[in-house]
């Protein structure tokens, strides 16, 4: 989901469609905010001597930066009611 999720944002950026940029966004967020960066840690250690397994696994360094990178594109192309979720994560 959170390829998909990664390539249709890509994709959006490109038209102006602000609702559905910060819909796609959300969406990404509300994945990736409930995951701790340990876990992420401890898949990709799993999955080391996996190579096949770990180049179709999603991985993030830093979580936190890559949800406030969302949430401020939320923020600036989202509804009211988006915006708040988003501030609340």
């Amino acid at each position: 989901m959170l390829f998909i999720t990664d390539k249709a944002l890509s994709f959006v950026q490109s038209f102006s469609y602000p609702d559905l940029l910060s819909r796609i966004a959300m969406t990404k967020i509300n994945y990736i905010y409930y995951k701790k960066d340990s876990l992420y840690k401890d898949i990709k250690a799993r999955l080391a001597d996996k190579p096949n397994q770990l180049k179709d696994t999603y991985f993030l360094d830093n979580s936190e930066e890559e949800i406030s990178r969302l949430v401020n594109l939320v923020h600036k192309q989202g509804r009211p009611a988006i915006k708040v979720r988003a501030t609340l994560c």
